[in-house]
């Protein structure tokens, strides 16, 4: 059995569904003794030093700190005390269009011997231009697993909806930070909204944060829907410094009416296009698993999601968008593709968590020629392990109840007062 230390940056309690099965994903599936820590509660204990660990997991939930200038200098200040600790070291990233040079300067400093990353192939070289691909090795992970313990739970909610009353339904976000490609949700908002009026379809769109759902809602959601919209996951914009996260954020702010073109020529003139970060996502996935036909942007979704076969292409242009309102309307072909979805997707258990925790270990371990299987430690180890257990249960309890605080600062307080005691929490 080996000691896999996962390194993570937590200050929200209500996580997503996907957030929380990814999060507990190695302690679940890994088979090994995996010691939790929340460096956003707590600094790196003395006596972790007195582990032998033989994997060290940098998560996504910790290198996302580095979309906040603040949160990252004090993540970074905390894990410094990991550098000098033996075993393999892996990085998770995500959203690597953003700050990507940040990530850079993490893979080389901590000495990273694996990075797997969402970004095709052709793309690593513009992300990581800092690191010594001779010594960091890549490798491609998708940005969300099926979690096959919320299967049971799918069909039983399943069973208490009656039809499916919603056409169509979609939510969704978007920021002009991810370019031209992060553009086509908003677009595909728009357009389907209009159509489905003409259509007579019942639909129900929203990139509202207020309507968006949280915890097995969105099950709920997408079980009362026949169908739903989506496009890859990414980004046509790479962001090295945060730069334009940043100004996008702040002219927004000033211009909240401004159209994509007004602001990138304010934040990112002539710099669209420098990436092409596009990836499956989980949503993709959780349609799937819901029995929820998708109509996609065209794309190449890992080559995982085929056209005709598990979901009705959309061409890029919108040009067969009549088409495709037609076969909503006929509502022919919806049952034979979710349920060859179900099958090639979810119920063949190749992108399950339980496969991707079980490839991370066997590739990272490969790297210094480890195996799968070890006895490493004694009764000391274990005592740590459930200490460290514990510990994480605490954690999470401090972050419950900062959560629960902020709420009810945030509704008594004026704005200025909360952002003054956030920062003193830091």
């Amino acid at each position: 059995m080996h000691n896999i230390l996962f390194v993570y940056y937590s200050t929200t309690f209500h996580l997503r569904p996907s957030q929380r099965e990814h999060l507990l994903a190695f302690r679940k599936y890994s088979g090994h003794r995996c010691f939790y820590l929340n460096l956003a509660v707590r600094r790196v204990p003395w006596y972790i030093h007195l582990i032998p660990f033989d994997l060290i997991v940098y998560d996504w939930f910790f290198l996302g700190v580095r979309w906040n200038q603040e949160v990252a200098r004090k993540a970074l200040n905390r894990a410094q005390a990991l550098k000098d600790i033996a075993g393999v070291k892996i990085a998770l990233p995500q959203d690597e269009c953003n700050n990507s040079d940040w990530l850079c300067d993490f893979v080389n400093e901590f000495k990273v011997d694996v990075v797997f990353s969402v970004a095709s192939e052709s793309q690593w070289p513009v992300i990581y231009r800092k690191v010594d691909f001779r010594k960091t090795r890549f490798l491609r992970v998708l940005s969300g697993y099926v979690e096959e313990g919320n299967l049971p739970r799918i069909a039983s909610m399943a069973q208490k909806v009656t039809g499916r009353p919603i056409d169509i339904g979609y939510r969704t976000g978007y920021s002009p930070a991810f370019g031209r490609h992060g553009l086509l949700k908003s677009q595909l908002s728009e357009v389907f909204q209009a159509k489905a009026k003409a259509y007579g379809i019942v639909a129900d769109i929203s990139s509202q944060e207020r309507d968006s759902f949280t915890g097995d809602e969105w099950y709920r959601f997408l079980l009362r829907c026949k169908y739903t919209l989506g496009v890859e996951s990414g980004a046509s914009l790479l962001d090295r410094d945060g730069s334009i996260w940043d100004c996008c954020l702040e002219y927004l702010k000033e211009h909240p009416q401004s159209s994509f073109e007004e602001v990138e020529a304010a934040c990112f003139p002539q710099l669209d296009g420098n990436l092409e970060l596009y990836a499956l996502s989980p949503r993709h996935l959780e349609a799937c698993a819901t029995h929820t036909c998708q109509i996609l942007i065209q794309g190449e979704y890992n080559g995982i999601l085929k056209a005709g076969q598990h979901y009705i292409e959309l061409e890029r242009d919108f040009s067969n968008i009549e088409q495709v309102m037609e076969l909503v309307r006929q509502d022919i072909l919806r049952s034979d593709i979710t349920e060859r979805a179900y099958q090639d997707i979810v119920q063949s258990g190749k992108y399950t968590y339980r496969r991707f925790v079980q490839y991370v270990i066997e590739e990272a371990l490969a790297c210094r020629g480890l195996s799968v299987v070890s006895s490493n430690g004694g009764i000391g180890t274990r005592v740590l392990y459930l200490w460290m257990r514990c510990w994480d249960v605490v954690s999470w309890g401090i972050v419950a109840l900062v959560s629960f605080r902020n709420r009810f600062l945030k509704r008594i307080l004026p704005r200025e007062v909360v952002a003054i005691l956030r920062k003193m929490d830091r």
